[in-house]
């Protein structure tokens, strides 16, 4: 029955099946995901990225990924926002692989500065995967901006500019790198 109200594609059973993403790891969780990433409902990403808004973090997560899921660029406001505003692993993870999978040039100068704010280990490198995606498909806007943050990197993030100059691939950020080889911190060659 969960599976098919994603079918019905009724606005007014999006409501519904995102509050049974939580908890996850159910069999009526993983319905609800299904019904929802399959829903052509008219405004079904409006709708779960209110739902967001009102919910918890697990549920927020699960929001943001399933917006992820459905390539819904109504996802990157919401992520924008958990960057700022969330402590939760889960919604900070879930919103950087959403800028991974989404972002464009519009949204390289947001998840850059939130990276400073991204915790060692995986999100890190979550963060560093986002802003790599961007800049591989958007380097004309990106190589500028990282070459302008670079002077005023902290030793925390310049390896993870030095690694998204390296996506972006251009004639200035191969110059970037060769001249960060010089570097004494070993962390950064």
């Amino acid at each position: 029955a969960i599976l098919a109200l994603g079918h019905l594609d009724t606005p007014g059973a999006i409501p519904a099946l995102a509050a049974l993403l939580t908890p996850a790891g159910t069999p009526e969780s993983a319905a609800a995901r299904e019904a929802l990433r399959v829903s052509r409902a008219e405004g079904a990403d409006g709708i779960l990225v209110k739902e967001a808004a009102a919910a918890g973090p697990a549920q927020t997560a699960q929001l943001i990924e399933l917006l992820t899921a459905r390539m819904s660029r109504e996802a990157l406001p919401l992520a924008a926002k958990a960057l700022n505003a969330q402590s939760d692993p889960a919604v900070r993870l879930a919103s950087w692989q959403a800028f991974a999978q989404l972002g464009g040039a519009d949204e390289f100068r947001a998840s850059l500065a939130a990276l400073s704010g991204a915790a060692e280990g995986d999100e890190k490198a979550a963060a560093v995967k986002a802003l790599g995606a961007i800049a591989k498909y958007n380097s004309d806007a990106a190589v500028p901006v990282l070459l302008e943050a670079i002077p005023s990197a902290t030793p925390a993030t310049y390896p993870a500019l030095l690694q998204t100059l390296g996506r972006a691939g251009t004639p200035a950020a191969l110059g970037a790198v060769v001249a960060a080889l010089g570097n004494s911190d070993a962390t950064v060659q």
